[in-house]
């Protein structure tokens, strides 16, 4: 059992509260490894009680997932740490008016990244959207040691992103 696995003795373990969750677990752990896989198909939904909160903690503390991973599958949002099939979101870097930047990794190739999304206020606003593929032609176009290369860039799931 899943408390076993993270305690090393049988004791109740929180129940994972969606399907979604259970889903953001189990996608993360095709990146993250068999402890964190056998965790995710053991668990069916969290609950939000202090059991879910302990789980979400014990995560941490065993470097299965980031502090950022933890919360938003604890929230209900695993769907967010996922961008365009191949990134893995880590954590927040920073955020602005238009876009907010995210430490990801490559799902395949397992290199760290920096990637940018709009938010979704500005994903209802056609001159943001304009603005941001502008800066993707423009980062694209760019080539020197001291300036950030665009790697990538995509649409997916209604969330625009580039990555550097």
């Amino acid at each position: 059992p899943a408390a076993k696995l993270l305690h090393g003795r049988n004791h109740r373990v929180a129940r994972l509260r969606t399907s979604d969750a259970a889903e953001g677990l189990r996608r993360l752990s095709e990146q993250r490894g068999e402890r964190l896989h056998r965790v995710a198909s053991e668990q069916s939904a969290i609950d939000g009680t202090e059991d879910a909160r302990e789980l979400r903690d014990e995560l941490v503390k065993k470097e299965l997932l980031t502090p950022y991973q933890a919360e938003a599958i604890y929230q209900g949002h695993p769907q967010r740490l996922v961008i365009g099939e191949n990134y893995i979101i880590q954590d927040l870097i920073g955020s602005g008016g238009m876009g907010m930047v995210f430490r990801a990794k490559h799902r395949l190739m397992k290199k760290e990244v920096a990637l940018k999304v709009l938010t979704s206020h500005a994903m209802n606003d056609d001159e943001a959207i304009a603005r941001f593929f502008q800066e993707v032609e423009v980062a694209s176009a760019l080539d020197h040691r001291n300036i950030v290369q665009a790697r990538d860039a995509g649409h997916s799931k209604d969330v625009h992103y580039l990555v550097m």
